[in-house]
This record gives structure tokens, C-alpha cells and sequence, in this order.
């Protein structure tokens, strides 16, 4: 089966403490998908990536 990835799989898989981490690894492990990315994705990925944390003092 075909899927193009949804940039929030990337990014629960990358977050171990979301709720959604277990089930975004499943999907990219399983070997009976074919998964794309979108260049759409990959700018997402980078601009939340590279976002700076505010940290309160």
C-alpha cells in the first residue's frame, strides 16, 4: 500500500513522551507500506524542528 506521510507521524515518532509514539513507529516500520514524503513534509519537519524553546525564568 502506498501512503504519503502526514509530517505529525514524523514528528510523533521522533517525540517518545506523545501518546502517539507507539502507533507513528508502527507505521514507519511496517514493511507492507511503500511511504512517501512530500517536500510539503520535509519544510514542516524543518520548521518545527528548528523552532527555539522559550524557557520560562
Amino acid at each position: 500500500m502506498k501512503i504519503l506521510l502526514d509530517t505529525n507521524v514524523l514528528l510523533y515518532a521522533m517525540d517518545r513522551s506523545s501518546k502517539y509514539h507507539k502507533i507513528s513507529i508502527s507505521i514507519l516500520e511496517n514493511t507492507e507500506y511503500k511511504l512517501f514524503v512530500s517536500t510539503k513534509n520535509i519544510a514542516e519537519m524543518f520548521a518545527v524542528c528548528s523552532k527555539k524553546i522559550s524557557v520560562s525564568k
